[in-house]
């Protein structure tokens, strides 16, 4: 499962209704993403909204959802 981000992919560790935990954060302001899952060759796609951004120091990530 990944967390696209304008371009980049980061792994995710954990899914949960309100938030991501990244295996890998990076620095990002507030913005849109998507969530993308593959399971036995087929992709899901949520978009979302980063609401806080992402932060090296904080793994997890709230989300809220743009559909």
């Amino acid at each position: 499962m990944v967390l696209a981000v304008n371009g980049q992919k980061l792994t995710v560790g954990h899914l949960a209704p309100d938030y991501v935990l990244l295996d890998n954060p990076i620095d990002h302001p507030p913005t849109d993403a998507e969530i993308c899952l593959t399971v036995d060759g087929r992709q899901e796609r949520w978009p979302v909204r980063l609401v806080e951004g992402l932060s090296t120091t904080k793994p997890k990530a709230v989300i809220v959802s743009r559909s």
